[in-house]
Parts: structure tokens; sequence; C-alpha cells
């Protein structure tokens, strides 16, 4: 029976490493990805840790856990500093398997529930900040658990520097310190001990601005900037609370008031049978969730997926209560048939309007270079050698990324020749090209034109 449950935990990790670096060799970049990696670009070529925007961009929210250790990879090829992040999800698995489940069976449960949720390969290898978030999350809790306050620290602090969502990663440990002060099992000393080391990740990546930008005048308004962007992130829209229900719900492929109930089974599994990570993960879910649900200040999926994660790390705790076989079954069920209602809904034209995200990405990779990314190949191969610029969806970084250029915002300019729309343009612009320019390239997503007399 031993040797079945380790040849199952084999033969699952095996499908699902494949789909893995399926993904990261065959899959297209997507709009932040493209965007974030254009400070790996640039810190490789010109030392600066910025994008083509501008130093420090504001505008990019992953931070340096992820983007330093990218830049080290980025020469080697376009999809190379996706290693990164399969090293960061290899790394979860790791953790998961020797420090949270008690059984095989419950990290079988948990890789075909991963396998399942909506773009989990996505997320586990294209250079996002949320997943290696989640994994610098896990590991503070873990030294949480084994009361090592100073590591606990530091990961935290990375999770947060990492991306700024997980900064209620914070809400268990408070919890957590609050409760044992009372029963005085955690002393000022260890308060103090996480605290501050909590706050060096921080105090390094402030360092690391103020090095990349020069001077004291230029770092106050840099954070100024930021803090400014970061204010208008958090505007509480209770108005979006019904757009966020829908959304959800096309993504999973079915009600979102049932995928409500997925995770309140989830979080309450591990709450009432998982082991102390396990509740502090469910702790995590349950606070970030109700502030994306309610707080929120937009309706977009990857925001969520954290806490859909945080789920499904939770769930294969049931297999220790008496329900725990038919919840499990239940769920997987449920997923399963969301999986298939959900590829008509991804290829809808009213859906990849409002969810650019997902075009033309397959949830679970099929180990071919997918429609995209031949196109995004098929541009950069023609355009290498010209001055571009771009209309519509922030003029397409994922392609300036592979261009390794910047393409330029302003296309009145008489620099540029050449003209990229993405996959959404404006009608109104689209008739002012046809007066400046003629069409010279298109596909299924982008189009170019050639300006007249260039």
């Amino acid at each position: 029976m031993r040797f079945l449950s380790r040849l199952s935990v084999i033969s699952l990790f095996i499908f699902v490493m494949a789909c893995l670096i399926s993904s990261v060799l065959f899959s297209h970049l997507v709009f932040d990805e493209g965007y974030n990696l254009q400070v790996p670009l640039l810190l490789h070529t010109t030392g600066a840790y910025s994008t083509f925007d501008s130093v420090f961009d504001n505008h990019i929210t992953t931070g340096w856990p992820v983007l330093l250790p990218a830049a080290l990879l980025v020469h080697f090829s376009w999809w190379a500093p996706r290693l990164v992040i399969l090293i960061y999800t290899l790394v979860l698995f790791w953790l998961l398997v020797r420090h949270v489940y008690a059984s095989n069976t419950q990290y079988i449960l948990f890789l075909i529930t991963f396998s399942l949720i909506p773009l989990s390969f996505l997320f586990s290898t294209h250079v996002l900040g949320e997943l290696p978030a989640f994994v610098w999350m896990t590991a503070g809790y873990i030294f949480l658990v084994k009361r090592r306050f100073q590591g606990a620290g530091v990961c935290i602090g990375l999770a947060v520097v990492t991306k700024n969502s997980a900064v209620f990663a914070l809400a268990p440990v408070a919890l957590s310190m609050i409760i044992s002060d009372t029963s005085k099992r955690i002393s000022i000393r260890d308060c103090l001990r996480f605290i501050t080391s909590f706050f060096i990740p921080i105090m390094f990546g402030e360092i690391l601005r103020f090095s990349a930008l020069g001077s004291v005048h230029a770092y106050m308004q840099n954070v100024s900037d930021y803090l400014s962007f970061a204010h208008s992130q958090t505007y509480v829209h209770l108005d979006l609370i019904t757009n966020r229900l829908k959304n959800l719900g096309e993504i999973v492929g079915f009600s979102p008031w049932l995928l409500i109930l997925f995770l309140m089974f989830a979080f309450i599994g591990a709450l009432r049978f998982g082991t102390l990570v396990g509740y502090y993960i469910a702790l995590y879910g349950i606070s970030y969730g109700l502030y994306y649900l309610f707080l929120g200040p937009n309706s977009f999926y990857r925001p969520f997926f954290p806490v859909l994660l945080s789920a499904v790390v939770c769930l294969p705790f049931w297999n220790r209560s008496r329900l725990g076989f038919f919840v499990i079954v239940s769920v997987i069920t449920v997923l399963c048939i969301g999986l298939v209602r959900s590829r008509e809904t991804y290829s809808s034209a009213h859906f990849l309007e409002n969810n650019s995200l997902f075009i033309e990405y397959r949830r679970v990779p099929i180990f071919v270079e997918d429609t995209l990314l031949k196109d995004q190949l098929d541009i950069v191969h023609i355009l290498k050698d010209k001055t571009v610029s771009g209309i519509g969806w922030h003029n397409a970084p994922e392609l300036s990324y592979l261009l390794d250029k910047q393409v330029y915002r302003d296309y009145s300019t008489k620099t540029s020749c050449y003209i990229i729309t993405g996959y959404i343009q404006p009608l109104e612009q689209e008739e002012a090209l046809r007066f400046i320019s003629t069409l010279y390239y298109k596909n299924t997503y982008y189009r170019v034109y050639k300006k007249n007399g260039c």
C-alpha cells in the first residue's frame, strides 16, 4: 500500500512537472510579465533597476526577490527568467510535503486540485509575484511554528516585498502573538525579534531604491509617487462586488456562490483538522479573501489567486474527517466540470475583452507552442531593427521585452515609422491610423502599421 502511495505521488508529480516545463517553454508572455521582465533585462544590459519608462518604476508591483535573480538568467533566453518562478514553485511543493502535510494522500490531493484551478500553471511559471510571495509567507509560518522568530520575520518581510498584498500574512502572526501573549508563551523579546527581522528586507529594498535613483530628492519623489500609486489602488469600491463575483464565476466555470462555499469548506478543514501552519494559511486566506471581496479596488482574477491557492493548500486536511472523502470528491468533481465549461467562456469575445491576461492561454499546457507566442515571436523578427511606437494595452510591454528596446508611447513622433496596436485598440485610434499609415503586418492579436513617407 505504501509503495502504491509513493508511486501515485511520483507519477502525479511527473505530470505536474511536465505541465510546468511546457508552460515555461511554450506559452506566451502576458502583459504584466512583460512589464516585470523589463527590469531584469535592463539590469543585465545597463545595470539599472528600471523599465524602459522610468527608474524604479512604481507600476512594477513584483519585488526584487523575483526580479534580481531573474536578471541572472535573462541573457540565456527570453524564457529563462521563468525558471526563477519554477524554482519557487518547487520550493512550495517541498515545503508542503516536508512541513505542512502529514501523509502522501494529502499531497496527492493538493497536486490534483492545484492542477485544476484556473491558470495555476501560468502563475507557477510566469514572472509574476503572487506565487513567490505565497512561498515566502509559507516559509515564514513554518519558522513561526518552530519559534524561530527572526527567520519568520525575514520571510514574511520578503513576502510583503515580493507582493504588497502579502501584508495580510501579518494577520495570523499578530493573532498568534496576541493569543500567546496572554498565556506568556511568546515574550516581548520574541515579538521584537520578529518585528526587527520583518523590516530587514524592506530596508534592503529602500537601499536598492535609493542607490538606483542616486539622490535624496529623486528618492523622496519616487517614494511620493509610489505612495500616490498605492493609494490609487486602495480605494474602496463596494459597487464592484457584483462584478467580482461575476468575473470569478466566469473564470472558474461555475457559480461564484459555489466557489465561496468551496473556500469556506477548505478553510474550515484547515482550522478544524490541519496543522498549525495550515491554520495560519487558512487565516491568511480568510482575511485577504474578505478584503478582496468587499474592499478590493478591482475585479481582476490575479489578485484573487492567492486566496484560491490558500484554499487548495487547506483542502487536503479534510481527509482526516469522516466527511472528508465526500467533501474532497465533490470539490474535485466541481472543479473538473468548471474546467470543461470554462473552455467556451475563455474564447468568447466579451470575456477576452475584459480579461486580456487569459487570451489563448491553455489552462493545462499542451506541450506545443501556443498561437500567441508564435505571433509575438513573428513580430519580434519583423521589427527587431526598427523604431516602434505603440497604441493600446500600454503599448505591449511584452513585445518591448522581446525586442529588447523601448516601444514609444507617442505614435506621432517622427523618429518612429512603425506603430503596434495591441489586442484591443479604440476605434477612433484605428481610424486615425488609416490617415497617417498603412497596414504593414497583422496576425490574430497584433497589427503593425507603417507610417506614410517612411
